[in-house]
Order: C-alpha cells, then structure tokens, then sequence
C-alpha cells in the first residue's frame, strides 16, 4: 500500500505549488529543491515532492528543508498518479508539476508566473526547454492524424518551430506540451485528476494537452526564457515498453483502436525494415554500434509483437 496524500485543505493556499516526481535522482533532486527553497519569488509558494519509494536515500535527504511537504508513496506509482497525489496534497491558483532533472532560473518562472497572471484563457505555459548544450528540445506537440500515420509531417513541423523560436518576441500558442515543466491553472483541473492514471510513465502529458484542448484551455511557449532537461534521469533511458504501450493507449482512447492497430502495424513494419538493413550491414561490417542497433530493433520488434 502507498502512503495517502495530504488532504488539500490542510495546507496554506499559496499562489504557485510546485510539485516534483521523484524516484532514485537524490542529487538532481537536492539541486532542484535547493533553488526553489532559496530562491526569492514575487509570488507564494510552496515545495511538494512526491517520492515513488526511492532507495537512493531521497526522502532522508529533504530534511535539510523543513518547508518541503513530502508524500511518501511505498510504492512506484507511475508519474501520472504520483503527480496527482502531488496535486492533492497542495492549495493553490497555480500549480507547477516539474522533472526533477531540470535546471531552472529566476527569470522564466517568473516569466510563466506572469504571463499566467495577464492572460486568462491560457490554461498552461512553458519556457523554451533546451539541452545542455542550448539545442531545443521537442517540448511541444501537434495533434493531427496524419501526423501519427506519417511522421515526416511530425518532423517538418517539429524543425520549423524550433527554428521559428528564437526569432519569436511574443508568447506562441500551441497545441500541448511535454511534461518537463507545466506551469497550470488550479481551475481548470477536473478535482485532483490531472493526469489519467492508466498512463503509468508515457504520453500521459500527451493525453493532458489533449484533452485540455479540447476543452479550449490554451497552452503557449514563451520564447524569450528557456530552461534545460537533462532529460532520462529516472528510468536512465527509455523504457520503451513502457513508451509503446503509452502510445497505443493514447491512440486507442483519442482516436480509436482501428487507428491505433494501423499504426501499431505500420511502426512493426518500419522497425522490421531497419532491423533487415542492420542484419545485412553485420555481414560486412560487424562492429559494435551494428551490433547494439540490431540488438535494439530485435527488442523492438519483440515488444510490438506482444500485446502493448
């Protein structure tokens, strides 16, 4: 059993609650909650993190912070209902729902906090989210079919706004955004359901930006403020059983299983493709790297034919 969340009424109404999902990232954790315990913003607030059973010492690292409020889970929830444990546990106009692996400044919460407080249709916002290297991330979506069924289309529209951000002075809005950082508006959450919970670690911030905007509430990027995700930190690289049952998940509740098993089909397909191209390369040049992607793609392969 995992611990029960605090209830929402217990605690001080602050204007931004910022809620981290933490399992076995001590170190980026500490750093994270660090800079939000010292940090002097024009706004109240309040530090949440919800720890899904950590061994690495995390939950006995936050005592240095008396002010950070922790819900103990003695179980690994998933980051949809751990979030939304989070989101219990807190009184507040906004929320903040944030990976513990980013790498934040004064300037772009701010920013958020902001723009949230001068435009009342926005129902989410988000700084540019950058490597460490200052290359964008793809931070954002696009929901269009064709874009699931063709993913040249994703990827055009993907390096078309990553080139149109640095030029852009205003806020963009957009369709939805991952789930680095999400700053929100307490109102517009159903009770304490933020994320749907079948979602256990994938696309579940994808099933959040799509059902807001459905419901009209806007998400927009502000150009001019970034913030880095190290990005991997939990699960130390892909699950990527984990990532294709979310996918399937996502497609099967938005737009229906026909489009999902399509789809699920023609990803067997492409996978099977390369994983020929790869066997055919060894032959001829049997290195390491050749040996790795074969590999991979046979996992893949093996995963698509099971019932994700």
């Amino acid at each position: 059993m995992d611990s029960a969340p605090a209830d929402i009424n217990e605690g001080k109404s602050v204007d931004v609650a910022f809620i981290t999902i933490n399992y076995n990232t001590r170190e980026l954790l500490n750093n994270l909650v660090d800079f939000l315990a010292r940090t002097e913003f024009p706004f109240s607030s309040s530090i949440t993190v919800v720890d899904n059973n950590s061994s690495d010492g995390s939950r006995e690292s936050l005592g240095r912070w008396p002010q950070v409020q922790v819900v103990a889970n003695e179980e690994n929830l998933g980051y949809g209902t751990a979030a939304n444990r989070g989101v219990k546990a807190t009184n507040s106009r906004y929320v903040c729902v944030l990976n513990t692996d980013v790498i934040l400044n004064y300037e772009a919460i701010t920013a958020l906090w902001k723009h949230m407080e001068e435009n009342e249709t926005t129902g989410m916002c988000t700084p540019v989210v950058t490597y460490k290297d200052n290359r964008i991330q793809v931070f954002f979506f696009k929901f269009r079919l064709l874009m699931c069924y063709w993913e040249f289309l994703a990827q055009v529209y993907t390096k078309f706004i990553k080139m149109l951000l640095p030029h852009l002075r205003q806020p963009l809005k957009i369709d939805g955004i991952t789930g680095a950082l999400l700053f929100l508006r307490r109102s517009n959450i159903d009770g304490d359901a933020l994320f749907d919970e079948d979602f256990f670690f994938y696309f579940e911030d994808t099933d959040l930006a799509y059902r807001w905007k459905k419901k009209g509430y806007a998400s927009y990027i502000l150009p001019d403020h970034r913030i880095i995700h190290l990005g991997g930190q939990s699960g130390k690289g892909r699950n990527h059983t984990l990532y294709y049952c979310g996918k399937y998940r996502f497609l099967r509740k938005h737009y229906g299983s026909a489009h999902a098993e399509r789809i699920k089909r023609l990803d067997y397909w492409k996978i099977f493709r390369k994983v020929i191209s790869y066997q055919l390369l060894s032959m001829v040049f049997p290195s390491k790297t050749v040996k790795q992607k074969l590999a991979s793609g046979r996992a893949y392969l093996k995963i698509l034919r099971s019932e994700v």
